[in-house]
C-alpha cells in the first residue's frame, strides 16, 4: 500500500494532535480529589505540606501513600530528598544454590 504526502502529513497531525491532548493527564489524575491528602494529613489546604509528613504519610501505607507518593513524584524539587522514604528494598537473591 502506497501513502501520499498528503495522507502522511494528515496521519501526522492526528498524532501529533492525540499528544497534544494527553500533556494534561497529571492535572486530571490530580483533579479527581482536590485537597484529599491535605484533608488526610490535617494541613490546610492554602498551607504546604511539610516535608516530614509527606514522609510520615509515605510510611503509612494504602491509599494516603499512594496521594504522598504522587504528589512526591510530581514535585521532585520539594520532596525530592524523601522520594525512597517507606520503599521497601527486597532482598537480593544470591544465584547460587547453597550445599547440603
Amino acid at each position: 500500500m502506497r501513502i501520499t504526502k498528503t495522507q502522511l502529513r494528515s496521519i501526522i497531525r492526528e498524532e501529533i494532535s492525540k499528544l497534544s491532548e494527553d500533556d494534561d493527564w497529571m492535572q486530571k489524575a490530580f483533579a479527581k480529589k482536590k485537597g484529599s491528602l491535605h484533608r488526610d494529613l490535617g494541613v490546610p489546604e492554602d498551607e504546604d505540606i511539610s516535608v516530614s509528613k509527606m514522609a510520615d504519610a509515605l510510611r503509612d501505607g494504602g491509599e494516603i501513600e499512594q496521594k504522598a507518593r504522587a504528589a512526591v513524584n510530581a514535585n521532585p524539587e520539594k520532596y525530592g530528598s524523601i522520594k525512597h522514604v517507606g520503599v521497601d528494598k527486597k532482598p537480593k537473591k544470591s544465584s547460587k544454590k547453597k550445599k547440603k
